[in-house]
């Protein structure tokens, strides 16, 4: 693995401030949790026991530091207090296909409804979305890591 792969060193070498801290901080939460970060050429996949729950990206498309969800299963059990779930659904990324009724966007077809914590949302394939999250979200995306049914991503 060459340096420039290594995610701390990248963010080491391109963020700064609150934002560099953050995304330190996350990739230390997912090394102490047993998720490995390998880069695929455009972004790091985060894996967890052979499935990708998460992609993340440093200096890609005018983001400084991002994580998209990929398609996973979110816990509906009515436990999961409302600052989580309130969170989940601030960052869910509707569908452009299924907004527009038919223009594509990508994903390349108008998807089903997906159900997170309770509420249906017509999303892409990273039902999820996390953009430069500042700490409190960022706290929150690490809860919803672990809740993510990683068998269903």
């Amino acid at each position: 693995m060459s340096e420039q792969t290594i995610i701390e060193n990248v963010i080491i070498d391109t963020l700064i401030g609150d934002t560099r801290e953050n995304a330190l901080d996350f990739i230390a939460f997912l090394r102490a949790n047993d998720y490995t970060v390998v880069w695929d050429g455009a972004w790091w996949c985060v894996h967890f026991k052979d499935v990708c729950p998460m992609l993340i990206g440093v200096n890609t498309g005018g983001v400084k530091f991002g994580a998209l969800f990929n398609d996973c299963s979110f816990n509906t059990d009515s436990s999961v207090d409302n600052e989580i779930k309130e969170a989940a659904w601030a960052h869910v990324q509707n569908c452009f296909h299924h907004e527009t009724e038919g223009e594509m966007c990508g994903c390349g077809d108008q998807p089903g409804p997906v159900e997170i914590f309770g509420k249906e949302f017509h999303t892409c394939k990273s039902p999820l979305t996390f953009i430069d999250p500042e700490a409190q979200t960022l706290a929150n995306m690490k809860k919803l890591l672990l809740l993510a049914n990683i068998s269903q991503c």
